[in-house]
């Protein structure tokens, strides 16, 4: 017999991707060209979610055609109960970023979108936010590690330095023990 944490998080699963098949019903009207993109909030891969820690679904729009790649534009995670939308605005930034040209779509039908998934996902009891632009990059790796070495090599040096002055007071120590004795 399964334990009540396995059949809870089984539910889990099951209402996340009932959850994702209605979104996905009441939004299939939208069509993005060029690409015919259709909208998916996708379901959590697997049978669990981990009790839902791992609750979080992404939308994205996927095309119908080829060499159009998936875009992700935005996430709802209904154990925490979020979802965040991405504006127009920041869609385009990290296409832009990713593929060096413009976001493809029209503004408008994608704006219309967004309105119609915002009161979705409300009517779903999520606190939706449309964020305008990406966070922003953490430091390169480079740049830690350059700061890192900077301060190991000047704590190298200092150390270094206290080693010569000991090794010196020492030897002027001794010049003086056996001169004078």
């Amino acid at each position: 017999m399964a334990n009540r944490r396995d059949v809870l998080r089984t539910q889990i699963s099951i209402q996340l991707a009932d959850f994702a098949s209605t979104f996905n019903q009441s939004v299939a009207r939208f069509r993005f060209q060029p690409g015919d993109y259709a909208v998916e909030l996708m379901v959590p891969e697997g049978p669990s979610t981990g009790g839902g820690v791992q609750a979080l679904q992404h939308l994205r729009l996927v095309s119908t055609q080829p060499n159009f790649p998936a875009i992700v534009i935005g996430a709802a995670n209904r154990s925490a109960g979020i979802a965040e939308l991405r504006s127009f605005q920041h869609v385009d930034i990290v296409h832009r970023e990713r593929f060096k040209r413009p976001f493809p779509l029209e503004k408008a039908p994608y704006d219309q979108f967004i309105d119609v998934a915002r009161t979705l996902f409300g009517a779903a009891q999520l606190k939706v936010t449309v964020t305008d632009s990406p966070p922003p990059e953490p430091p390169p790796a480079a740049a830690v590690v350059t700061a890192h070495s900077s301060s190991s090599t000047m704590i190298l040096i200092v150390g270094i330095a206290i080693a010569v002055v000991l090794v010196a007071a020492v030897a002027v120590w001794l010049f003086f023990i056996k001169k004078g004795g």
